[in-house]
């Protein structure tokens, strides 16, 4: 489409790279479509320079977000890799396989087809739009890695021993994707 990306874009791409991996950073997932864009614009228009300081730009914002998930870690658990969610003798894991897909789907409280089935349409269109030959590259790319940020999010959710998001009105952990 010719758009450029600039400091403002870069900055604020990383800044909310922070914000997300800070709150949750699984929900970091939720900006690889704007990622992705952004890539793709840089590569199209590809000058050294001024590519590098747009690339750093966003890696600071990430960066940030990285360290101070680690160092709350760090004070949390006394190990930068453990998080907070790491107890007894190593044996318990937060995150496994995606064991219950089908209850993070389905179920009849917190159900995400269930409760918000605007989610499955929403899906269904993007998975649509990312292959519509009309649309410029840019949006094909949003559009088909939005897919992948919600199937990526669903196996997470679906690994957690705390799907349920403790039984509020529909899956919480789904707001950022």
């Amino acid at each position: 489409t010719g758009n450029r990306n600039t400091l403002l874009s870069a900055a604020a791409l990383g800044a909310g790279s922070a914000l997300l991996v800070t709150c949750r950073p699984q929900a970091a997932l939720a900006l690889l479509p704007l990622f992705g864009v952004f890539v793709l614009r840089e590569i199209r228009d590809w000058e050294v320079s001024r590519s590098v300081f747009l690339f750093a730009a966003v890696g600071l914002g990430l960066g940030v977000g990285v360290l101070q998930v680690l160092q709350v870690n760090q004070w949390m658990t006394g190990h930068w890799l453990h998080s907070p969610l790491y107890f007894g003798d190593g044996t318990f894991q937060s995150l496994g396989e995606p064991r219950f897909a089908g209850r993070v789907l389905l179920s009849d409280c917190v159900g995400l087809l269930v409760r918000t089935p605007l989610e499955a349409v929403a899906f269904i269109v993007a998975l649509g739009l990312s292959f519509r030959k009309s649309l410029p590259a840019e949006w094909r790319l949003f559009f088909g890695l939005a897919c992948i940020v919600n199937l990526a999010n669903l196996a997470i959710v679906s690994g957690y021993y705390g799907w349920h998001g403790s039984g509020g009105f529909g899956s919480r952990y789904f707001i950022p994707s």
